[in-house]
């Protein structure tokens, strides 16, 4: 019984450091995506959730960068429509 108790124990700290060294590993290459050519943001969004399957502060981490991704969408959707209906600078050009 003793034995078992100890196993689940190293095989939950196990479990704990890989999604750890997964997850941070996938964040720090996203940011270094954020400079070089490649999708950072979707990186790094990526190894929050893996560590958020383990630790509440990547969890509330995770949370923020999906309200910060939904302000930053909504106000360029809010750009987009104000442009659609104004003219644009080639349709002024032309008269």
């Amino acid at each position: 019984m003793r034995y078992t108790t100890t196993v689940n124990k190293v095989l939950k700290q196990t479990k704990r450091f890989v999604i750890l060294l997964v997850g941070a590993t996938l964040v720090l290459i996203g940011l270094a995506l954020l400079v070089l050519p490649g999708p950072g943001i979707v990186v790094v969004i990526a190894g929050l959730a893996v560590l958020a399957t383990e630790f509440v502060w990547a969890q509330q981490l995770l949370e923020k960068a999906k309200e910060s991704a939904k302000r930053a969408k909504n106000k360029v959707a809010q750009k987009a429509r104000s442009r659609n209906g104004s003219r644009s600078d080639a349709d002024e050009m032309l008269e």
